[in-house]
C-alpha cells in the first residue's frame, strides 16, 4: 500500500543564547511525497537530506522580504551518506540562489570559511574549526546527536546549531531495526554461519533465540521507544531506563506500561504481573 510521505520536519532549534535557552521550532519540508511499502535507506536520507534546504529557505526569509537576495552557500562536510547530498541537491535545482558543494572532511577547516551552512556528516566541527566559520550563519548536524559539535563555540560565534530529530523523519524506525538486526546476528553467529552456508554446511553453529532473552534499553526516548515496541513481539523481558518518564504520562505508546513521574526504571514484568 502506497504511503503518503511526511509534509512535515520537527527541526529542534538548539541555538544557545547568552542565558542558555533553548529555542525549537517546525521546519516545513518540500513537497509531499508517495512512497511504495516501508522507506528505503535512500528515502530516510531525502528527509534528512532536505532538512538543510528547509533551514537555508529560512535564513533567505529576510533577504528575501527586502528584494536583496545574495547567493546562499551550503557545504556538506565529509564522503558519508551520499544519497543525502544527492537528494539535497536534486531538491536545490528549483533555487537558484541556493548553491550546494561537499568536501572530505580532511579539507574541511580549509574551506568552511566560504559557506554559510554548513551539514557535517560523521565528523566533528570543534572550536578550531568554527573559529575558520567567518561567514557561517548555521550548523545543521546530519541526525539526533550533538556532541560532534562544539555548541560553545558556535554560540560565541553566533552561529546557530540546528538537529534533525529521530522522530517522524524515518529515523527512529532504521535504528531500531538495525538494532534487531544487529542483534539476531550476534545471536545466531552470523559470521560463522556466513561460512557455513558457503561450504554447504547446515546447522552449525546452532545459534539461539530472542525469545525468553533479557534485554535493557539504556535511554527511553524515540528510538528506545521504537525499539522496545518491535522486541515485544519477540517474546522478550524489556527492562528501559529514562532521565524523566514526565513526557510519557498518561500516554501507552504500546511497548512498556505506563510508570510514574519520580521512577527512573520501570520492569515489564513486574508491571505485567
Amino acid at each position: 500500500m502506497a504511503r503518503r510521505g511526511l509534509s512535515l520536519l520537527r527541526g529542534g532549534f538548539a541555538a544557545l543564547g547568552p542565558n542558555r535557552h533553548r529555542f525549537c521550532f517546525d521546519s516545513a519540508a518540500l513537497a509531499s511525497q508517495t512512497f511504495s511499502g516501508t522507506r528505503s535507506t535512500c528515502d530516510l536520507a531525502l528527509f534528512r537530506g532536505t532538512l538543510a534546504l528547509t533551514q537555508a529557505k529560512r535564513a533567505m526569509g529576510e533577504a528575501v522580504a527586502h528584494n536583496q537576495l545574495k547567493p546562499l552557500r551550503i557545504l556538506f562536510c565529509g564522503d558519508e551518506f551520499p544519497a543525502a547530498e544527492f537528494y539535497t541537491r536534486k531538491n536545490l535545482q528549483q533555487y537558484p540562489h541556493l548553491h550546494l558543494d561537499s568536501c572530505p572532511r580532511t579539507l574541511v577547516a580549509d574551506r568552511i570559511g566560504d559557506y554559510d551552512i554548513c551539514v557535517p556528516r560523521m565528523m566533528r566541527l570543534d572550536a578550531e574549526v568554527i573559529a575558520r566559520a567567518k561567514q557561517l550563519q548555521l550548523i545543521v548536524q546530519f541526525g539526533v546527536g550533538l556532541e560532534g559539535v562544539d555548541i560553545e563555540a558556535a554560540t560565541r560565534a553566533g552561529i546557530k546549531v540546528a538537529r534533525i530529530p529521530s522522530v517522524n523523519t524515518g529515523n527512529a524506525l532504521a535504528c531500531a531495526e538495525h538494532c534487531i538486526y544487529m542483534m539476531l546476528g550476534l545471536l545466531r553467529h552470523q559470521r560463522v554461519m556466513a561460512s557455513s552456508i558457503a561450504a554447504k554446511r547446515l546447522g552449525e553453529p546452532a545459534g539461539s533465540t530472542l525469545y525468553g532473552k533479557t534485554i535493557f534499553i539504556l535511554g527511553y526516548g524515540h528510538i528506545g521507544k521504537e525499539l522496545a515496541l518491535r522486541l515485544r513481539y519477540f517474546g522478550v523481558h524489556l527492562l528501559a531506563v529514562r532521565r524523566s518518564w514526565t513526557s510519557l504520562r498518561g500516554s501507552q505508546n504500546g511497548a512498556l506500561p505506563n510508570t510514574s513521574d519520580d521512577e527512573d526504571f520501570v520492569n515489564e514484568k513486574e508491571r505485567d504481573n
